[in-house]
């Protein structure tokens, strides 16, 4: 997160969409996101490999993708102490969960839900397994 410099600038509902250097970025008040390297983060995340067997899964990934899921894991660890410790989170706490999420969402192979009609995801949905019936595959 930087604080937001001036560029192209496109107003949305929720926040702002704006440009620095050819990147997408969102600003929310004075907190701006770097959609660039949240992309980097999803192309990364990606290859993880995930097989599905009778009785078991195998889940192949990079050192890097692992490394991931530990500092998530440590994140989560820093929030559930802070919680107990203040009973009350830090705002860095629930967006650490959130990436915790969405790193173990995309890492395990999980999927969304499809919608009844099948032609798009129930995002907010409980994920299931990507062999799920239910699961929702992009065409």
């Amino acid at each position: 997160m930087s604080y937001f410099s001036p560029n192209r600038t496109q107003t949305g509902i929720i926040g702002s969409k704006t440009g620095n250097k050819g990147r997408s970025n969102l600003r929310f008040g004075l907190c701006e996101i770097d959609l660039g390297q949240i992309e980097e983060t999803i192309m990364s995340i990606n290859k993880t490999k995930v097989v599905h067997k009778p009785k078991s899964v195998t889940v192949t990934m990079s050192i890097e993708n692992y490394d991931a899921l530990l500092k998530g894991h440590n994140d989560l660890l820093s929030a559930i102490e802070t919680l107990g410790d203040i009973h009350d989170l830090y705002i860095s706490d629930v967006r650490n969960i959130e990436d915790l999420r969405f790193r173990l969402f995309n890492g395990l192979g999980f999927a969304h839900q499809k919608s009844s009609d099948g032609k798009s995801s129930l995002y907010y949905a409980s994920a299931v397994k990507d062999n799920d019936s239910r699961a929702w595959r992009s065409k």
